[in-house]
């Protein structure tokens, strides 16, 4: 048309449009790439996001599982603790805790706090299957497998933290109670002063932990002063039992309510009349522990308004009573000895028939028959004396042989026995020809269990002044015929 052109740059439509129209496989090829990339990014990012919500769920369910499985280790626990007949309950709850803990624990080996949730539940377990001075299945051999993965657990979280971590103290506030239990478990059967040694290992710990637990230095102390009883030291008796009234006093101090520092006092004061009881047979003697045995009951009177289903507080006034007639009788006051043992046994045996499979309380009755039998001997009712030993002797002979075997049944069943012959043999004095002579043979039979019985327990450790001796057994043998 002859008309002029304006020539001028291509604008960026027209350049991408021209460049598309060249390019138009490998156009196709990027895009295709870019959509596949974009949507390949969305896919992470959703999946990023689904996989932070499982671990989130995860955590969740980890965190629930694991306060559910303390729950039942402690909260539960402590409720049920010291009710009678809760020791198979108390197991299986136990137990199924820490079958979630040991799953949990596959997960997380480097959580210290998990590893000592787990370490604590290993000492429950322990208390259970034999527990000292407590309602257990008696599973002795149990209870030591138990607490040596209890010290195994503990060890790695002590060597690798710090003293001021939380887990350190954590730590060391269950490797306190775990030697201390164990201490507890053979200080009385002939193994007196590895107890002392394992709480010496446990004092420093219990030391460190009194902020987080005031009652594990006081705990320690009574036990310590215990041992070095049981061993015949009564000096280091006497230096760790005044330790140990100035930690529960300077406890109760802050605390006067406390049930558990009361209790501790219970724990206190009917050690010391044990302690005295077994250190000899002087009526002074016998007079300290009868001021002892009384301060208990008055603090058990305090304690039975607050914890009335308290099986521990029912044991320990039944030991109580039986240390007052005992120390009564010690003195002379038999007929006020015989009520107090009367009293003993009737608590005891109601204890029994609320937890009948209790070792504890068995041999705790089997105490209180042979003291009862020798209160009713010096009131000259000499066939309930010998219904009264007999019937311990059966009792101790009837304990399973891990209990039977243990020094401190030994001289029990040992006393049982010489008791048994006593009352036989003031029964052969007033009863016919072939009764006396059948009473006086079985007298005589008696006191060479006794002494054989007493024997056994010296082979394990040296027996203290107040025990029965094998010379006073063997000087009531001499009037035995030939």
């Amino acid at each position: 048309e002859c008309l002029p052109v304006h020539a001028r740059r291509g604008a960026w439509s027209y350049r991408a449009g021209r460049f598309v129209l060249r390019h138009r496989i490998a156009v196709g090829v990027a895009t295709v790439a870019n959509l596949a990339m974009v949507a390949g990014l969305t896919f992470a990012a959703y999946q990023a996001y689904e996989a932070n919500r499982e671990r989130e769920r995860a955590e969740r369910h980890f965190a629930n599982v694991r306060q559910l499985a303390n729950v039942f280790i402690f909260d539960v626990y402590a409720a049920i603790d010291t009710l009678p007949g809760s020791v198979d309950a108390r197991k299986l709850m136990i137990q199924t805790a820490l079958d979630y803990l040991e799953r949990l624990s596959a997960e997380r080996r480097s959580d210290l706090s998990l590893q000592i949730e787990i370490a604590r539940a290993y000492g429950r377990i322990g208390d259970i299957l034999g527990g000292p001075n407590r309602p257990s299945l008696e599973d002795k051999k149990g209870a030591h497998r138990a607490r040596s993965k209890v010290k195994a657990l503990l060890k790695p979280v002590l060597d690798s933290t710090g003293s001021t971590s939380p887990a350190h103290r954590l730590a060391q506030n269950e490797m306190a109670k775990v030697l201390n239990r164990e201490a507890s478990a053979i200080m009385f059967d002939g193994r007196a002063k590895e107890a002392v040694a394992l709480l010496h290992q446990a004092l420093p710990h219990a030391e460190a932990v009194t902020t987080l637990e005031p009652r594990a230095l006081p705990t320690v102390l009574s036990n310590l002063a215990l041992a070095h009883s049981a061993a015949c030291d009564d000096a280091g008796y006497e230096r760790y039992h005044q330790k140990t009234w100035q930690a529960w006093q300077e406890l109760l101090a802050k605390q006067p309510a406390d049930t558990d520092a009361l209790m501790g006092l219970v724990y206190y004061h009917n050690q010391r009349a044990f302690h005295l009881l077994g250190r000899d047979a002087s009526p002074d003697t016998a007079r300290l522990a009868a001021q002892a045995a009384r301060l208990t009951l008055q603090t058990v009177a305090s304690l039975r308004g607050k914890a009335p289903d308290n099986a521990e507080i029912a044991l320990h006034e039944a030991l109580a009573h039986g240390h007052l007639g005992f120390a009564l009788g010690r003195t002379g006051h038999w007929s006020q000895a015989a009520e107090e043992l009367q009293s003993a046994l009737a608590l005891t045996r109601s204890e029994i028939q609320r937890e009948p499979r209790n070792i504890l309380l068995q041999t705790a009755l089997a105490e209180m028959e042979v003291k009862l039998s020798q209160a009713r001997l010096a009131l000259h009712r000499t066939d309930d004396s010998v219904a009264l030993a007999r019937a311990a002797v059966r009792r101790y002979e009837a304990l399973q042989d891990d209990v039977r075997n243990e020094k401190y049944t030994l001289n029990w069943t040992a006393q049982a026995n010489y008791a048994l012959g006593q009352a036989l043999l003031r029964r052969s004095a007033t009863s016919t020809a072939s009764s006396a002579a059948a009473d006086g043979r079985e007298a005589c039979d008696r006191y060479g269990r006794a002494a054989k019985l007493l024997e056994a327990a010296e082979r394990k450790e040296p027996n203290c002044a107040g025990v029965l001796s094998t010379e006073t057994v063997r000087q009531a043998m001499r009037k035995c015929s030939p």
